[in-house]
């Protein structure tokens, strides 16, 4: 079975990236690809064919003038090109934006002292299972780990959490249903340090992205961590659900502004057509994805590679 902390070969990878992506791709590159290779030529009509295809995949306004502007410096107007030289015009052209656009992903690096990864975000984009996926990956890379059932809203999550911690064999500390998410939290991390844990990954509750009440419960949760240790927490994560497209944009400036993001996690890319929203979250934010989601088990979470994902849309192009 493959395994995403690096026990898979690389070609491996690879296929299951192609597989997760085949939405994305049959509304993105394979449309871009067949537009352009019929006409072998890209005039003022095709230009406004391929950001028509850039906008239906999410790819938003701005951000897809700009990919259109970069293809036409590189990709000489009105003159008939082989269709290798397009394919690897558009791949190079797509890869040098979302490398500027990408800052650089070190996701848990090894530190002194116990750090906290906050993971944050709306209700249903997949927080309490991505929390025990990096519980997971922490683990078996050989790092201690602590979580922290501070989705306190929802029994459900707790229990998810408790179901969790038995399977991958990592403690968890949790309250009952209705508890102080910031106490929960607070306690946990005292607990991780006390047992010198190397990473304490908290749970939080689903909020809605334009309740300005409950971002600032968010942003206190964040404040009570930081009485423990200044510099805590060390990572806040937005998980955003790659179904909600250019909506989540909004997630993203709403919880960035509240709480100070520096990563994201991109889950359920498999099940969308709508994975250009990678772009413009790039584009817009320039902050880190570090991880993409493409399927339901433990172990298909995939470290986010700019390269390697415009690799993968155009593949089979």
């Amino acid at each position: 079975m493959f395994n995403f902390l690096g026990k898979s070969t690389k070609a491996t990878r690879s296929l299951a990236l192609d597989k997760g992506l085949l939405k994305t791709k049959a509304r993105f590159s394979h449309r871009l690809w067949n537009l352009i290779s019929q006409k072998n030529f890209i005039d003022e009509e095709v230009q406004h064919e391929i950001q028509a295809i850039l906008l239906s995949s999410d790819v938003g306004l701005e951000t897809s003038q700009i990919i259109l502007q970069k293809m036409m410096d590189v990709i000489q107007v009105d003159a008939k090109q082989s269709r290798s030289d397009l394919k690897a015009a558009m791949v190079s052209v797509l890869v040098d934006l979302v490398t500027d656009w990408s800052a650089p992903s070190t996701p848990f690096p090894r530190a002194d002292g116990t750090q906290v990864t906050l993971v944050v975000g709306v209700n249903g984009a997949g927080k309490t299972t991505t929390m025990a996926k990096l519980a997971h990956l922490l683990k078996s890379t050989g790092q201690s780990v602590m979580m922290a059932a501070g989705d306190t809203f929802r029994e459900a999550a707790i229990e998810q959490l408790k179901v969790w911690s038995d399977r991958i064999g990592v403690p968890l500390v949790s309250q009952s249903q209705g508890s102080d998410s910031a106490a929960v939290i607070y306690d946990a991390y005292q607990s991780a340090v006390s047992k010198q844990c190397d990473w304490l990954l908290a749970d939080t509750a689903g909020r809605l992205h334009n309740k300005k009440q409950l971002m600032g419960e968010l942003a206190k949760v964040k404040r009570v961590v930081s009485k423990i240790n200044p510099n805590a927490p060390q990572q806040v994560w937005l998980v955003l659900d790659a179904n909600v497209g250019q909506a989540g944009l909004e997630q993203v400036r709403s919880f960035h502004e509240a709480v100070g993001l520096n990563g994201l996690i991109l889950t359920k890319l498999d099940g969308t057509a709508r994975g250009g929203i990678v772009f413009s979250i790039l584009h817009q934010f320039g902050l880190p994805i570090h991880y993409i989601g493409l399927g339901e088990s433990i172990e298909d979470y995939r470290p986010f590679d700019p390269k390697s994902f415009v690799e993968a849309l155009f593949s089979d192009c």
